[in-house]
C-alpha cells in the first residue's frame, strides 16, 4: 500500500546580491596597453591577434556603453554606423526590446569611446585577414570566435577572465562587470 506523506511548504531563503566588481580606469588601460603590445610582437600569430583584440573589443565596449556581451557578441557589421567622421566616433542605432534583445531601430545611439574605436579599427583589420575563414552564416557578425562562428556569452566571459589574469587584475568578473563600470 502507498503511505500518502505530508508535504511542507518550504521558503527559500533570500539570496544575497552578487558583488560586481567593475573596471577602473587604469585597469582599462593596462588592458589596451598590453593588447596593443602583443599585437606588436612580430611572433605573435593573426589568430592570437584576433583573440586579444576581441577581447579587449569586448571589455571597452562594454565599459563605454553599458552594452551586455551578448548585445555585442550580435552586432553585425552593418550596424556600425560612422556618425561624425571628424572625430572618429561609431554608433550603433539600438533599442531593447520587452524580449531583452535587442532591435536596431534609430531611436538611441550607443557611443563607442574614442579608445574603443582604436581597438576596433585594429581588429577590423585582423578580421579582414582570417575574413575568408568565417563560416557561412556568420560572415556579417562583428565578433568572431576561434571557431569562425558568432562568439557566445561563455566563450567571452573566459576571454575576458583570461586577460584580467594575464594583466594582473584579480577580480571577480561576472558578465556585468562592464555594465557596472558604465553606470
Amino acid at each position: 500500500s502507498l503511505t500518502m506523506f505530508k508535504t511542507k511548504k518550504v521558503r527559500a531563503e533570500k539570496r544575497e546580491r552578487v558583488h560586481r566588481d567593475s573596471f577602473t580606469a587604469e585597469e582599462i588601460n593596462n588592458i589596451i596597453k598590453y593588447v596593443i603590445d602583443e599585437c606588436d610582437k612580430k611572433t605573435t600569430s593573426v589568430y592570437a591577434k584576433l583573440k586579444l583584440l576581441r577581447t579587449a573589443l569586448l571589455i571597452t565596449s562594454m565599459c563605454s556603453t553599458g552594452m551586455r556581451i551578448s548585445e555585442i557578441s550580435n552586432i553585425k557589421m552593418e550596424e556600425l554606423e560612422p556618425v561624425f567622421e571628424n572625430d572618429k566616433k561609431i554608433g550603433m542605432m539600438a533599442k531593447i526590446s520587452n524580449h531583452k534583445t535587442l532591435e536596431f531601430t534609430g531611436e538611441k545611439r550607443a557611443y563607442f569611446s574614442n579608445k574603443t574605436y582604436i581597438l576596433l579599427e585594429k581588429y577590423l583589420e585582423v578580421r579582414e585577414i582570417i575574413s575568408e575563414k568565417i563560416k557561412e552564416g556568420y560572415e556579417d557578425y562583428l565578433i568572431i570566435s576561434s571557431t569562425y562562428k558568432k562568439m557566445d556569452q561563455k566563450s567571452s566571459l573566459n576571454n575576458i577572465k583570461a586577460i584580467c589574469k594575464e594583466v594582473g587584475i584579480d577580480k571577480y568578473i561576472v558578465n556585468h562587470s562592464g555594465r557596472v563600470t558604465f553606470r
